[in-house]
């Protein structure tokens, strides 16, 4: 079978999952999951695109052949956490490639079988950046006052047997690939580089207990589809004059009014607390236009001339550019070039990984800047003269 023979009868296998579910058949649906689930040039497409279409066919079959999503997935998962810059950790997965394949694989059919409402970023076609255009409309129409929060250990916690069980999905699909057992991390002072986190102490486990079926695997390709599922009715919980974005586990009300935007936060709270596969906590704050918030990378914030809402780069995003281009500042310096040589070149690309920016060409000016002002000053204090 080729890549594009694979790729044609795995499309065909999706049409039928979203026909189903269009007709609203739960039966038929479910009958469709499974046959998806089972269908050999499913998984053969996704041997392909995990292994690369230059692979041998014979080969991508015997990859195929590895993937039974009705039998318990046991290969290794290595995590890490990862301090964030505030508190708490970042967790970091790291999947075998077949069970990358096996992700994959549920992840689309659950994009194909299951309407996702408006609220939720975290989907197909979706994404931050037409979240922060979305929250731009928003505050664009007096949608000034928010409330902002975090749902505190989301995906290690859910209970999503107690709200899957009730869906078309197959119960032996859901055990076998959808859990993760709570696993005990051990500190590791090693300070080994992991994807440029060699400042933080991080963590590991290797352990193969399949006890504890509860949480999500995070990091994994279904595990974000399976969570905004979770809250796909979240919106008929709060008032409709108030506005809702959902992002993985971050969530964001705006309201008109501030007392309205207090009342929607804690029916909103009620909601997640007595929520099938939780009980979910918030960890929030309110936030405003006027004073600006961050979000997802983004800064939003009103100009007070002319009401517009501007969308500008969050500091922690700042920053972090900052410093990459600060050290190629400094190596420029040290062979003689000049110190934002090669930095229009490093953000020639850079719009494209925030194309909501509403000042882009201020960004670009403002690091070009900087860069040169942090490599200069860097020399000066290494007390080595600037040629």
């Amino acid at each position: 079978m080729t890549p594009n023979q694979a790729e044609h009868r795995r499309i065909r296998a999706q049409n039928r999952l979203k026909h189903a579910r269009d007709v609203g058949d739960g039966g038929r649906l479910g009958a469709e999951f499974r046959s998806y689930f089972r269908n050999v040039s499913v998984k053969v497409d996704s041997a392909y695109r995990e292994f690369g279409r230059n692979i041998e066919p014979t080969l991508a079959v015997e990859y195929a052949n590895l993937v039974n999503l009705f039998e318990v997935d046991r290969s290794e998962i290595t995590m890490w956490r990862i301090p964030k810059r505030s508190k708490g950790f970042r967790t970091i997965t790291a999947l075998t490639q077949i069970s990358r394949m096996r992700q994959r694989i549920i992840k689309e059919a659950i994009s194909c079988g299951f309407s996702l409402e408006s609220h939720l970023y975290l989907a197909k076609g979706r994404g931050r950046d037409r979240e922060a255009l979305a929250i731009q409309a928003a505050g664009g129409e007096g949608f000034i006052f928010g409330y902002q929060a975090d749902i505190e250990n989301a995906f290690a916690s859910a209970r999503v047997i107690s709200f899957l069980c009730n869906t078309p999905l197959p119960q032996s699909v859901i055990l076998a690939n959808l859990y993760y057992a709570q696993r005990h991390y051990e500190p590791d002072y090693r300070k080994e580089v992991l994807q440029g986190y060699d400042s933080h102490d991080w963590y590991h486990d290797r352990t193969q207990s399949m006890e504890g079926h509860k949480g999500l695997i995070q990091g994994a390709a279904s595990s974000s589809h399976i969570f905004a599922l979770l809250f796909n009715d979240m919106a008929d919980s709060i008032s409709p004059n108030v506005r809702l974005f959902v992002f993985g586990d971050d969530v964001l009300l705006l309201a008109k009014d501030q007392s309205e935007c207090a009342a929607a936060a804690q029916s909103l709270g009620r909601y997640m607390l007595a929520h099938p596969a939780g009980p979910f906590h918030l960890i929030g704050s309110e936030v405003n236009f006027r004073t600006g918030f961050d979000r997802l990378g983004y800064r939003f914030k009103r100009d007070w001339r002319s009401g517009d809402v501007e969308i500008g780069l969050c500091r922690a995003a700042w920053m972090d550019r900052l410093s990459k281009l600060a050290g190629l500042a400094d190596m420029n310096l040290r062979l003689g070039a000049h110190p934002c040589s090669g930095g229009r070149v490093a953000l020639r690309n850079f719009g494209r990984g925030y194309p909501a920016l509403t000042n882009l060409d201020e960004v670009r000016a403002d690091l070009l800047f900087c860069m040169g002002e942090s490599a200069v000053e860097r020399r000066r204090e290494q007390g080595i003269p600037q040629r």
